[in-house]
């Protein structure tokens, strides 16, 4: 292969060449983590993944990975190597997988941040038993995706779609007060001295419906819908959630409803996003319909058992 070759001639831009390969597939090494599964999975000897290691460490003169029993990785020299060149290396494993679709079938899920932790952490463990064959790797997204982002096969957010992506499936997002159960709350707790969690500036409340001042003495800001949530579940006060992000915590018993008056905001409507160009559209569309019926079926089951306990 050409990667082979350039491990053979062992000139430094082959083997640069050939780095930009493996670290492109830092995900698969990390999960298989001993050099002869690497060799495995890359579809080269395990010498040859040993000399080509070699050849990017002489030419850098420093040590860019580390053996730990019988494991390797990279180490803090290493690290920043891939920092430095993690965009560019994404760039290429997007192009290499639709140049050659039938050898990589990973489908590669972005997750807006807000969404991440508490929507889709809970469910990894029945996606892969919902899918045995498939090789899942999760990306965790500040901002709406872009051209350096064109290796995504999919991803979940409450941004608008563009350039490369389109939404195809929508999920009618509620979103409500929530507090800890463990939190002493008066009937009309709107009034109360417990502190409001905004992550709109009080936009997010006012959207739902509390048109009253908000005091500053009584808000908590933060700019991320996910922190929310997280400082809800932590007691620090009351904050505006969207159903289907806080579902596992409802069935853990973390939080509860504090209205049945829930708020379809326009900027906080949750939809999957897919890449026009992706070599792996028909299991990406499927992994959505799973994900999309899972995901609201958690949010109604987990709200009406609590509503009506």
């Amino acid at each position: 292969s050409a990667l082979e070759n350039n491990l053979h001639v062992g000139n430094v831009e082959g083997a640069f060449s050939s780095l930009t390969h493996l670290l492109a597939r830092r995900n698969r090494l990390q999960r298989r983590h001993r050099a002869a599964r690497a060799a495995e999975a890359l579809g080269i000897s395990q010498g040859a993944v040993s000399q080509h290691l070699k050849t990017i460490e002489t030419h850098a003169q420093r040590k860019l990975f580390v053996r730990v029993g019988q494991r390797l990785k990279l180490n803090e020299d290493g690290e920043l190597v891939y920092l430095d060149v993690r965009d560019a290396l994404e760039l290429l494993a997007s192009a290499e997988r639709r140049l050659s679709p039938a050898s990589e079938q990973t489908i590669i899920l972005g997750i807006q941040y807000s969404f991440g932790f508490h929507t889709i952490a809970p469910l990894v463990t029945e996606i892969r038993q919902a899918f045995p064959d498939l090789d899942l790797s999760l990306e965790m997204l500040s901002e709406e995706p872009g051209p350096h982002n064109r290796h995504i096969d999919l991803y979940l957010s409450s941004w608008t779609p563009g350039g490369d992506f389109h939404a195809i499936r929508t999920l009618p997002t509620h979103w409500r007060p929530y507090a800890h159960p463990d939190l002493a709350l008066p009937a009309d707790w709107q009034d109360s001295d417990t502190p409001l969690i905004s992550f709109e500036n009080g936009m997010d409340w006012r959207n739902w419906g509390l048109t009253a001042d908000l005091p500053a003495k009584r808000m908590i800001e933060t700019d991320s819908a996910g922190l929310a949530a997280e400082l809800a579940i932590q007691k620090a006060g009351i904050a505006i959630c969207a159903d289907l992000m806080v579902a596992t915590a409802i069935r853990d018993g973390a939080l509860r409803p504090l209205s049945d008056r829930s708020a379809l905001l326009e900027w906080g409507q949750v939809s999957f996003a897919l890449n026009h160009h992706t070599p792996n559209r028909s299991q990406a569309e499927a992994l959505a319909d799973w994900m999309s019926a899972r995901l609201e079926h958690l949010a109604r089951s987990e709200l009406k058992r609590c509503q009506t306990g």
